[in-house]
């Protein structure tokens, strides 16, 4: 029995069948790389907003009568009045808009009037949009 060696032309086709199966599957991943960047990026997006609306429940914040606030990143939240205690150890890289509408509204309760703080948080970056109304009362 004579042994024979693969020829030329055996290698070619089956080298080009290889990268034509390669080819879609590289493909696809680089389109799972792309989302996954992006459900990252939302996911840190939504931590920010989370954290955020959290500080502004738990917190006793000092306002005048009616203030807005608007914020553009990161670093100004952290030199801001509002924000000084929170610290945070992940938020979005990218440029985001944050705006921080404070009220102070007298309610009457069956002739018991109570202050009540009334907060809007808006916050929406290049994909995402999230809002929140937050309502504390005084004694």
């Amino acid at each position: 029995m004579k042994k024979r060696a693969f020829s030329l032309a055996e290698i070619i086709v089956s080298i080009t069948i290889l990268i034509l199966s390669i080819f879609p599957t590289l493909k696809i991943n680089s389109r799972q790389i792309k989302i996954i960047k992006k459900l990252e990026l939302s996911n840190s997006s939504l931590n920010l907003f989370s954290s955020l609306n959290t500080f502004l429940l738990s917190e006793n914040i000092l306002i005048d009568n009616n203030s807005s606030f608007e914020f553009r990143n990161y670093a100004e939240i952290e030199s801001s009045e509002i924000f000084k205690d929170l610290n945070l150890k992940y938020y979005p890289k990218q440029d985001f808009t944050l705006r921080v509408f404070l009220k102070n509204e007298n309610v009457n309760f069956f002739h018991n009037i109570l202050v009540c703080k009334i907060i809007n948080l808006e916050f929406s970056d290049s994909c995402n949009y999230y809002t929140s109304k937050i309502i504390k009362f005084e004694d």
